[in-house]
């Protein structure tokens, strides 16, 4: 069974969730803020890796696909790149 993980970086919060193609949730964070224009791109960065490690250490199997948004990366453009998956 494919499964996924869906991260959401904003202003206030960042939420990330693990989850089975039928839509089954394994695992869910609710951790602060990750948007780079009020916290700075290297505090940014950090928090977002923090978060999909987390998440990627609660999954079971293989990961099929990791989806992100996440507020601000625009005006930092190649600073977040993510070697990690």
């Amino acid at each position: 069974m494919a499964t996924y993980i869906a991260l959401d970086g904003g202003g206030t919060k960042t939420l990330t969730v693990v989850f089975e193609e039928t839509g089954h949730i394994l695992y869910r964070s609710h951790t602060a803020g990750s948007n780079p224009l009020d916290i700075g791109p290297d505090a940014s960065r950090q928090l977002l890796l923090g978060a999909l490690r987390d998440a990627a250490a609660h999954a079971s199997v293989p990961l099929d696909a990791v989806y992100c948004g996440a507020a601000g990366i625009v005006y930092y453009s190649g600073f977040f790149e993510c070697n990690m998956c």
